[in-house]
């Protein structure tokens, strides 16, 4: 016999036979696939989840400078007989922030527990369906903020012309506290529902339909939808209203 491979003689003996590879079967392989898509979805969702929760940190953040740095010490200017702008003009201008605040902060402690904790079982839809009532909160601000007092507010504090002892204290505040200035701010309710919307729609589309968390979730963005429309009307008709001002000036 001579091997194939360097041509050598042997003599009396024979080469083993070849190990047959063995090939796993159709079978077998099927669990490995499922398991990797399942991974992958579990990463998928971890991830969008992840994100609601860091946004949602960040924007109460946001709110948190409002609040602390710019209506508390307004208010309180007030009742130490020393108004920047009168309290009517508090109430315009800020509308519902403290309660919005509030409600968030719920929201955000209510989630973090869960989404730290994150496996593929974990269940987000509930906290975000019980939270879709406060929803009339961000209408009624939004209806507030777009009202036509209100933006002339914001386009003073804009404006280079002009120094009033609001402004001021609006520009003494964002430099000290390096944040954003208060026009700024005070839009980021308006943009937070069409942000929960992007997050939560992303989420359910990786969510499984037989998944415990669908029905909720699938009911949550409704309520979010509903309200992303009010919010896009208001801000439509506000537009509109602004064209037609900028025209007769």
């Amino acid at each position: 016999d001579i091997c194939p491979k360097c041509g050598a003689k042997f003599e009396g003996k024979k080469l083993p036979p070849p190990v047959p590879t063995k090939r796993a079967s159709l079978g077998e392989r099927e669990p490995d696939k499922d398991k990797e898509k399942a991974e992958k979805v579990l990463r998928i969702r971890k991830k969008v989840a992840q994100e609601i929760l860091s946004t949602e940190k960040t924007y109460i953040k946001a709110l948190d400078t409002i609040c602390d740095k710019f209506l508390n010490p307004l208010r309180k200017a007030v009742a130490e007989d020393k108004p920047i702008i009168s309290n009517q003009d508090i109430q315009m201008v800020f509308s519902v922030i403290s309660v919005i605040r509030d409600l968030n902060k719920k929201f955000y402690a209510d989630l973090e527990p869960l989404i730290n904790n994150y496996t593929l079982g974990t269940q987000i839809g509930k906290v975000i369906l019980d939270f879709a009532p406060y929803f009339k909160m961000y209408t009624q601000y939004v209806n507030a903020h777009e009202n036509d007092q209100v933006q002339e507010y914001m386009r003073k504090l804009d404006s280079k012309a002009g120094t009033t002892p609001f402004k001021t204290f609006c520009y003494d505040v964002a430099k000290n506290e390096m944040c954003l200035p208060l026009p700024a701010l005070l839009i980021t309710p308006v943009q937070r529902i069409p942000r929960y919307r992007l997050l939560v729609q992303e989420y359910l589309k990786n969510t499984d339909k037989t998944h415990a968390d669908y029905e909720d979730l699938s009911k949550a963005l409704d309520k979010i939808k509903e309200t992303a429309m009010i919010i896009n009307e208001a801000v439509r008709r506000q537009q509109q209203r602004q064209t037609v001002m900028d025209l007769e000036k």
